[in-house]
This record gives C-alpha cells, structure tokens and sequence, in this order.
C-alpha cells in the first residue's frame, strides 16, 4: 500500500513538473510550426513514462514485495555495472557477458521502453 502511494505521489510530481517544463518551452517558441512539433514530441514523451508508471503500479498491485525486493537488488546492481563498464574496469574477455547483463536488467527495470 505504501509503495502504491509512493508512486502515485511521484507520478504526480512527475506531471506537474513535464506541465511546468512545457509552459517554459511554449514561451520560447514563437513559430507555429517549432510548437505543433515541440508539442508532438512532449505528447510522446509523456505518454511512454506514464505508461510506465502505470506498468509499474499495476506490477506492484499484483506482486507487492517481491516486486519490490527486485527493484532494491536489480536497480543497484544495473548501476554498479554501467558504471564500471563506463570506467573501463571490466576486463575485455568480459565484456559481452557484461553487456548482455547491463541490457537485460535495463530492459527489466524499464520494461518496453
């Protein structure tokens, strides 16, 4: 229950300020054209992280706290192995394996997009 709070309190926040951002983008622009394609562009936007937040509640309403022990190990693990790959302190021979481990996490903590 709490995590679902959570979530919504910051898919809330999230919205308030893409609403916030757009405000500040549509002042800069002045020509019709620049806002129909800055506002396309912001529409998708949206639409694919609330779709996953969405994704994200609906996982959590189902599974609850295993779902949330998965996201606490997997989300610092993806970080730990971006980050050392990025460093270069992965050793070649390694490196497929490490890639293919970083993606497949990514792809779990994100789901489709």
């Amino acid at each position: 229950m709490l995590m679902a709070v959570v979530f919504i309190t910051v898919a809330q926040v999230f919205i308030m300020k893409l609403k916030q951002i757009y405000h500040l983008l549509q002042k800069g622009h002045n020509l019709q054209n620049h806002q129909n394609k800055l506002n396309l562009c912001l529409c998708n936007f949206q639409k694919q992280h609330i779709d996953t937040l969405l994704m994200i509640l609906r996982i959590n309403k189902k599974f609850g706290p295993p779902f949330c022990y998965f996201l606490m190990l997997n989300c610092p693990l993806n970080a730990v192995v971006v980050s050392t790959m990025i460093l270069g302190r992965i050793p070649v021979k390694y490196l497929l394996y490490t890639v293919t481990l970083a993606l497949q996490q990514l792809t779990c903590n994100l789901g489709k997009n």
